[in-house]
């Protein structure tokens, strides 16, 4: 038997319930129809080009919500939860489980504390979580920790995402420091 498959065997009494998402996948006529033309303007002025960029994000975010909100619609749909994948005209739906979450609060057996231990991909918000709370030591944790490929972006924001996002920043860390002072 299979490392994986035993490990699965090991957790599967323990796992929630599954949960699934929709993958579209566009054969080369759906390519084809969702391609963007993109129009080089060279005479724009800043202000229309930031204007530009602003109208763009806006139509772009209304365009993703939707676009989430049909794959959600979609992912309810029997004809696809019984075949798993449809095929159409511009490519196919597949209807895909999300890796599994399981209860690990109720597992007491060694074997599968040892298995959690050496294959198990740590939540680090629960890792920050007893690092803040004195429980972890941050050079103990940083030991195991792996810096891979930082990708550097720069965004152009408008003045109301970017109040938003620094909001939510110094909610966080206010909240951090809140945790902090809580007695134990």
């Amino acid at each position: 038997m299979a490392k994986d498959q035993e490990l699965i065997e090991l957790f599967e009494p323990y796992h929630l319930t599954p949960e699934y998402y929709v993958k579209p996948s566009f054969n080369k006529v759906g390519r084809e129809k969702i391609k963007s033309v993109q129009t080089l303007e060279e005479n724009l002025v800043l202000k229309d080009a930031a204007e530009r960029i602003r109208q763009n994000k806006m139509s772009l975010k209304t365009v993703k919500n939707e676009y989430e909100r049909l794959k959600n619609q979609l992912s309810l749909s029997n004809q696809l939860a019984v075949k798993k994948k449809v095929t159409y005209k511009y490519g196919s739906l597949a209807l895909l489980q999300k890796p599994l979450c399981y209860h690990l609060s109720k597992m007491t057996n060694q074997k599968m504390i040892r298995a959690l231990i050496e294959f198990g991909k740590p939540n680090l918000d629960g890792i920050e979580y007893y690092m803040l709370k004195g429980m972890i030591n941050k050079s103990d944790f940083e030991a195991f920790r792996k810096l891979k490929d930082v990708r550097l972006d720069f965004v152009i924001l408008d003045m109301d995402d970017e109040a938003r996002m620094m909001n939510r920043f110094y909610r966080d860390r206010t909240n951090k420091r809140m945790f902090l002072n809580e007695c134990p």
